[in-house]
């Protein structure tokens, strides 16, 4: 079993290893936590994200360097038993454009850096109502092409109102590490009112501003502009 801080750890091990850790085919940008609907990808209905996960989510009491994910990256692949849905399984890439915020600071640096050399991927199990998930961390390695998920934590995502799921990761029934997924930003790109406790936490903790990584590879081969200064 393995904590959350021991299993990025072992990523920021894995991903200092390797010379891709910053890959040239990503760019950092700095962006101030106020304006972080600006920059990332909303989960609405044209990114076919359910209802239970659109909008933006803020890891309040999260003690890692990254603070808002958005599932509108993710993919969702159908979980069946004996031709009957039992559930979903999302798989975001956390180093990915759009769907991940990291601490403007030496912290943020290094995990993102370590997250793109093994190309880490949460894997999360939901029921079908998404009321419940578990949670996984998949990553692989810059010298082959293989996968594995690091050693389970027991880490689960569990909702308590419509807005909100409480993360855990549990040793032999107790919980070693507990935060919260509030949503900050509806489907429809609205600011919730946690929005303005994300700010004044961030406010509060530092930094204020957020790396977000952006691809080089895309069509139109430009940032957003919320990058561009």
């Amino acid at each position: 079993m393995m904590t959350t801080t021991r299993m990025i750890a072992v990523l920021l091990f894995i991903g200092m290893s390797s010379s891709s850790a910053m890959a040239s085919d990503y760019e950092l940008c700095v962006v101030e936590h106020k304006d972080i609907d600006q920059a990332l990808r909303i989960g609405s209905d044209a990114t076919h994200t359910p209802d239970s996960l659109q909008g933006l989510w803020w890891m309040d009491g999260n003690p890692l360097p990254d603070e808002v994910v958005s599932f509108a990256g993710a993919e969702f692949i159908e979980l069946m038993e004996d031709g009957v849905l039992v559930g979903y399984r999302a798989i975001i890439k956390i180093y990915g454009e759009g769907v991940w915020s990291w601490h403007h600071s030496r912290e943020g640096y290094l995990l993102y850096g370590a997250a793109r050399a093994t190309r880490a991927e949460f894997h999360i199990e939901f029921n079908p109502d998404f009321t419940f998930g578990q949670v996984m961390i998949d990553i692989g390695s810059a010298y082959h092409s293989s996968r594995f998920d690091l050693p389970p934590s027991d880490a689960t995502l569990v909702k308590v109102n419509d807005d909100e799921y409480r993360r855990d990761t549990m040793l032999f029934g107790k919980t070693l590490e507990s935060y919260r997924f509030r949503r900050i930003v509806d489907g429809d790109g609205n600011r919730l009112d946690a929005y303005q406790d994300f700010v004044a936490a961030i406010d509060e903790r530092g930094p204020a501003e957020a790396l977000l990584p952006f691809s080089r590879l895309d069509d139109d081969g430009e940032l957003p502009s919320v990058c561009i200064d």
